[in-house]
């Protein structure tokens, strides 16, 4: 099983998103894209386990479908990606395992 690490500050809301609608998502770069695949089951750094429902593969930040909804520090975390992320980010939507 794979571990998926996340930044302590969105725990709480990941753990809400979850609940509340059944899924969330995520931004992979830098070293991680390609890392996860659809079908995947990953433990959480508070324990859940996740189900990765889909990846799809972006070359561009700003074409993330979350992009606008992003603060300043997840901006800055995912354009690190064009210097050492090849300009490749993986949008990755899971869900609670069940």
């Amino acid at each position: 099983m794979k571990f998926i690490s996340f930044p302590r500050r969105e725990w709480n809301y990941i753990k809400r998103e979850l609940r509340k609608r059944g899924f969330s998502t995520t931004v992979r770069c830098c070293k991680e894209p390609g890392k996860y695949k659809k079908g995947d089951i990953c433990k959480t750094p508070w324990g859940d386990l996740i189900k990765i429902a889909s990846v799809k593969r972006y070359k561009q930040a700003e074409s993330i479908p979350t992009w606008k909804k992003m603060d300043k520090k997840m901006k800055i975390s995912v354009k690190i990606g064009e210097i050492y992320g090849n300009s490749k980010w993986d949008y990755i939507r899971y869900k609670l395992k069940k």
